[in-house]
């Protein structure tokens, strides 16, 4: 602390803590703007500057202070249209104008700097600003700058103007803005067709509610693209399902087809489209089980089989494909669309895909199913998985006893708690290894 500090106010204090402080306790608005204008810590500046409410007071900050942070925010504070129109035609700092342009709301203001300011970034912020739509029209046609064109087309309503800019605006990105805001159906029919640029012809396209015309460009359009974009606008079934059965787009058959709910078209689809990727989005859309059982038997490609696969509910066909499908995933995939635990049973038993029996295994919570399991299966993981999920004593000693593979006995014993089952199985088990486990427990206990 300085020597003067003791008799200086607080806010007037060396430590601008100590100032910054002191500034609940001072409601003078002369003494506030004077210190956002001059304290030599810009917190002070600031804190200040939020507790002033004099316009004023907030003039004059804007006036004197150095500060273009301090000016900014002062000048956001302002209510008076004139000094702001000032500050925006005359300060000669660019924030405090942007500050000062974002606070006008006059029109005649925004034209003027939006077509004859300096500063770039100023004019495009201004041409945002515009809404008067006589003083719109007037930019575009003074206004050669494509920037600022560009950044007042959002505020147009004026269709014959924006269906002037959709024609023959030379900035592509100008053009899309406007063809985005049109609805002259004509106008946005030609630009889809005729339009160089494939954007503004699918932003025509995706403002385009005339069926007629719709259909017309689905049916004479190259591009796939476009053609693709019209399938989403249309409304006729009969359309969408030529265009799902017979478009040379793949992209466009399977646009058509998630807009489609006849199940016969799907069906057709699924059954007959040359390309598996069409085939799969109609297998994704199709309800029909049969149909579904025949494409997760008979498609040529796993991929959509597998797709068919997790749609199925006939626990006998995917329990089949289970034991037949040559690919490993499609097996797998119909394993975990099995319900039926006798099913789940005999393909633990009887695959010969291990990864297929221990996802069956998975999938069983029956003890004696799943003590049948680990009993008959040929594989040892298959055998052990089947035991490590057996929870009930007697069956985990049934096993111990009636199974001839060593490690398999040891294991059961092991997992039994019960002392009777224990002496069970120390006198009657299957094995040496489970009749050892069982006497090693029970003189444990």
């Amino acid at each position: 602390m300085g020597l003067l500090d003791k008799f200086r106010r607080k806010w007037q204090h060396s430590d601008w803590q100590v100032r910054l402080a002191a500034l609940d306790e001072l409601s003078d608005q002369a003494m506030l703007a004077r210190l956002a204008a001059r304290d030599p810590e810009q917190r002070v500046r600031l804190a200040c500057l939020e507790r002033l409410r004099d316009q004023d007071a907030i003039a004059d900050v804007v006036g004197t202070a150095a500060d273009p942070l301090v000016r900014s925010r002062a000048v956001s504070l302002l209510e008076d249209q004139a000094i702001i129109a000032n500050i925006v035609r005359a300060d000669p700092d660019r924030m405090v104008r942007q500050t000062a342009l974002d606070a006008s709301t006059d029109q005649q203001l925004l034209y003027t700097i939006a077509t004859t300011d300096p500063d770039l970034p100023l004019r495009k912020s201004a041409a945002a600003r515009l809404t008067d739509a006589v003083l719109l029209r007037q930019l575009f046609e003074s206004s050669t700058d494509w920037e600022v064109r560009q950044a007042a087309v959002g505020n147009l309503s004026d269709e014959e103007l924006l269906v002037d800019i959709a024609k023959t605006e030379t900035t592509a990105s100008t053009r899309l803005l406007a063809t985005q805001k049109l609805s002259d159906q004509f106008i946005l029919g030609d630009i889809a067709r005729n339009e160089t640029e494939q954007d503004i012809r699918i932003a025509a396209v995706n403002r385009l509610e005339d069926q007629a015309l719709l259909e017309e460009l689905l049916h004479t359009e190259t591009d796939k693209e476009i053609r693709r974009s019209v399938v989403i606008r249309i409304s006729s079934a009969e359309t969408l399902a030529q265009a799902a059965r017979s478009d040379k787009s793949l992209e466009v058959r399977i646009a058509a087809i998630e807009r489609i709910d006849d199940q016969a078209v799907i069906a057709a689809v699924a059954s007959t489209d040359h390309i598996s990727d069409v085939r799969m989005a109609a297998v994704m859309k199709l309800r029909d089980q049969a149909v579904l059982g025949k494409i997760a038997v008979e498609d040529s490609r796993e991929i959509v089989r597998e797709a068919a696969v997790w749609l199925l509910d006939d626990d006998e066909l995917l329990k089949r494909i289970c034991m037949t499908d040559v690919h490993a995933e499609v097996r797998l995939a119909a394993c975990e669309c099995v319900r039926d635990p006798q099913s789940l049973a005999e393909i633990a038993r009887d695959s010969l895909d291990p990864a297929v029996q221990l996802q069956a295994v998975k999938e069983l919570f029956d003890g004696h199913q799943l003590l049948a399991v680990a009993l008959s299966a040929q594989a040892s993981d298959v055998q052990r998985a089947a035991a490590m999920r057996i929870d009930d004593d007697v069956l985990l000693g049934e096993l111990a006893v009636s199974t001839t593979q060593a490690e398999l006995g040891r294991f059961a014993a092991k997992r039994i708690r019960d002392h009777t089952v224990l002496e069970h199985v120390k006198t009657n088990g299957g094995t040496y290894e489970a009749r050892k486990e069982a006497a090693t427990k029970l003189k444990a206990e």
